[in-house]
């Protein structure tokens, strides 16, 4: 009788159709790091306040762990207005969290390295190996400088 259940089980499984999943696109492909670059991005923007509380208590870092990324480039992999609403929606503790970087010789010293104004800075986040990851968003050329992004 196992032996009739084993065979029947065999026969529903062979009879049962394989169906192929599309490859991804090679623009699928290419976008996918994108969004999830933007995702990390959009994350740490949204948890701004915590970062800046844990990068107050951060002692100095070598400069090769203090990594800047272009927002801007990041920002087009998330979801239409998602970037600006997070942004509007966090003012003040980017704020913060712009107080807390400049604090930190270290980032001080890359942002001022590769000639980007603190303004120009949207988000960070601490990573678990302790790189400190800072996002910023440069201002367009003649565009105000407000201390927001444009």
């Amino acid at each position: 009788m196992k032996f009739l259940g084993i065979a029947i089980t065999g026969l529903v499984l062979a009879a049962t159709p394989v169906v192929a999943q599309p490859a991804m696109s090679t623009q699928e492909q290419a976008s996918a790091p994108a969004t999830a670059a933007s995702e990390d991005m959009l994350s740490a923007l949204r948890n701004s306040r915590q970062i800046a509380d844990q990068i107050a208590t951060l002692g100095p870092v070598p400069a090769h762990k203090v990594e800047i990324r272009n927002a801007q480039q990041l920002s087009q992999g998330a979801q239409p207005g998602q970037f600006d609403q997070a942004f509007n929606d966090n003012k003040q503790a980017v704020q913060d969290l712009r107080k807390a970087l400049i604090r930190n010789k270290s980032v001080d010293r890359a942002l001022s390295r590769d000639q980007i104004p603190i303004t120009d800075v949207v988000a960070a986040n601490v990573e678990p190996d302790g790189r400190i990851v800072v996002y910023a968003f440069p201002q367009t050329a003649g565009a105000p400088q407000t201390g927001e992004r444009p």
